[in-house]
């Protein structure tokens, strides 16, 4: 991962990976294959965020160092 202090920074753990600016932060899950469509959920509130794929409970998730505006937050699927 690039770092760039003060500008950018990311990290990488088995479950996702991340990257982040002062403005912006981005998640990238990997999701199983064959998930049905509408079955991947996102839920991002001011100071966390889950990320829900098929049957799981939590694909990952968890406390967010500040606060995000959760209407200016989008999510999406991308599909190879």
């Amino acid at each position: 991962m690039l770092h760039i202090p003060g500008q950018y920074s990311g990290g990488e753990t088995a479950q996702y990976r991340w990257t982040q600016t002062k403005a912006e932060l981005e998640v990238r899950v990997p999701l199983p294959a064959g998930l049905a469509d509408g079955s991947v959920t996102c839920e991002i509130l001011p100071r966390s965020f889950a990320v829900r794929a098929g049957e799981e409970a939590v694909a990952v998730g968890g406390e967010l160092a500040a606060v995000v505006v959760v209407d200016d937050s989008l999510w999406s699927v991308e599909r190879d």
